[in-house]
């Protein structure tokens, strides 16, 4: 396919190839008129020319993609074909696909640990029983359609994308299309398939993350489909002795030969994993590498105790077992998707009250050790992070305020990431502080290691719980796995989201003036101890 690098298409500006597949070349692009980057698919022209109707059915496909709306699931902004090139344009993400992050564990001789697996799987389950919901069957999901961005977040790409090959039979390459490790034996026998042929894949997927490698293997594509047709199914437990009976369990129901023997749909199979796999005490086993990470807070601190009313329970199993694998025709997506903390435009310079990427301390933050009463911590900038250690001598708070920044009316926005902590679940947090008066009166939204919220206002020594304790499936505050945490004040009302997704809104007028804003890190029980690396720290004026 002719490189389009340089061209413009449509209201686009192509600026290099962010990857490719069997059906279309993916560009990072950028659209002057939002000044925002994103990334163009453009299709083969050879896969065009070979069905009289391509280019219908390509609108009539894109047009289905962008109607779904979830966070776990790529979004597409717009479509159109230009001088007969059909091209979609989506939100470009910074990361990697679970694909490279599995090849990466492999060859360092690792297998994914269960609590990255769970955490993964729950992600791609939710957006795919949405897509399911809506009557779309993806089809094509596999490690290669699921991406990791840098910010933690998965996101599961190419909705529609194998059905444009219906009466096509070749890729541009001249291959066979279809990727025959995560084809269902139905889809193998030329059927077009259901959701359960999405289940089947989902269970190819989670063989290989529980055991590094796919179930089937062969010489030729056409060698592994007969496999996938006749094959008894080698033991998962054979690859992974430490691998929990319930999880091969779930992987021999989702990958039966026969549709009508699998789960009937997403959110069965994601229950059993659920109920298969051990709610504490998740051990990877091997080491895993962390996901990437960015850049930094600054600080201030006050260490208080916490006298916050707080509960400890043991860790809530939050999975889900999402993925897929399936007939496809092309990976297209090396590289492709961004940071979506990167896909709104830059806010203009007159709206930033604060910002802090911890490249340097320019802000003047207070890098230093100290003790007290309360705990033992340590401020420090690490690789472009800013880091807070503590060790609790009793249950505390530790408060890092924002340098020179007041305000009523906000969006807060940072990026925490555990490093370590010895505390159990629902033992240690995080937290958000805002509309802190001089008399140390304040609003608080506390994040836990057992992924639970509560909001709560601290006014003349007393907690008043505003918001009480929620689970939530949008954050998971464990080892090595980044976190966007946003607070949006405008009046009396208060929003909270986590990666992108809302998790509550409230009204309260106690503190309507402006205020403090905070970063805090809290221990309930004496001696743990938690490490917490904060990053991108945003204050706006509120949209």
């Amino acid at each position: 396919m002719t490189d389009l690098t340089g061209k413009t298409l449509g209201n686009y500006r192509l600026l290099e190839r962010a990857g490719r597949g069997g059906m279309a070349v993916v560009y990072k692009a950028y659209q002057p008129a939002l000044e925002r980057y994103v990334a163009i698919k453009v299709i083969h022209e050879q896969l065009a020319a070979e069905s009289a109707d391509f280019s219908r059915r390509f609108q009539r496909e894109a047009k289905l993609v962008a109607n779904l709306r979830h966070p776990n699931i790529v979004q597409v902004y717009d479509f159109g074909v230009a001088e007969q090139v059909p091209y979609m344009v989506m939100e470009y993400l910074e990361g990697d696909t679970l694909k490279a992050r599995l090849t990466e564990l492999a060859a360092q001789g690792q297998i994914m640990p269960l609590a990255e697996t769970r955490r993964i799987f729950l992600a791609v389950t939710g957006a795919l029983e949405y897509a399911h919901q809506q009557g779309m069957i993806h089809r094509d999901v596999k490690p290669a359609n699921v991406f990791l961005t840098t910010h933690g977040e998965v996101v599961l790409m190419d909705f529609g994308i194998a059905r444009l090959t219906d009466g096509t039979q070749y890729t541009a390459s001249g291959a066979m299309v279809g990727t025959p490790a995560y084809m269902s034996p139905e889809q193998g026998q030329g059927e077009h398939g259901d959701e359960r042929s999405d289940i089947y894949a989902l269970g190819v997927m989670l063989y290989e993350m529980v055991t590094s490698q796919v179930p089937y293997q062969a010489d030729t594509p056409l060698a592994v489909i007969l496999k996938h047709i006749s094959d008894p199914l080698p033991l998962p437990g054979a690859l992974n002795p430490s691998l929990p009976e319930g999880v091969a369990q779930v992987i021999f129901k989702a990958l039966a030969k026969d549709p009508s023997d699998r789960y009937p749909n997403v959110s069965d199979m994601a229950r059993a994993l659920e109920a298969a796999l051990p709610a504490t005490g998740d051990q990877p086993a091997a080491s895993t590498a962390a996901l990437p990470a960015h850049h930094t807070v600054t600080r201030a601190s006050s260490a208080t105790r916490s006298d916050q009313p707080h509960t400890t329970r043991s860790r809530r199993l939050a999975i889900g077992l999402g993925l897929i694998g399936v007939l496809i025709v092309a990976s297209v997506a090396a590289g492709l998707l961004l940071n979506r903390s990167d896909t709104r435009p830059a806010p203009p310079p007159d709206q930033i009250l604060f910002q802090d990427n911890f490249d340097d301390n320019q802000h003047g933050w207070q890098l230093k050790a100290k003790s007290d009463d309360y705990s033992t911590d340590e401020a420090s900038l690490v690789a472009g992070q800013f880091r807070l250690s503590m060790t609790s001598k009793r249950d505390v708070l530790w408060q890092e305020n924002v340098p020179d920044v007041r305000a009523a009316d906000f969006r807060f926005s940072l990026t925490a990431t555990l490093r370590e902590t010895t505390a159990a679940p629902g033992d240690a947090n995080i937290s958000l502080i805002f509309r802190k008066d001089k008399e140390s009166n304040f609003y608080r939204v506390r994040f836990d290691n057992n992924d639970r919220y509560i909001v709560a206002l601290k006014q003349a020594g007393d907690w008043h719980i505003l918001q009480d304790w929620h689970d939530s499936d949008a954050f998971h505050l464990e080892p090595d796995v980044p976190n966007r945490f946003v607070v949006l004040a405008k009046g009396n009302t208060f929003t909270i989201y986590a990666n992108d997704q809302e998790l509550t809104s409230f009204e309260d007028d106690t503190l309507p003036d402006a205020g403090r804003l905070d970063i805090g890190l809290g221990l309930d029980q004496a001696g743990d101890s938690l490490t917490i690396d904060f990053d991108e720290l945003l204050i706006t004026k509120a949209p």
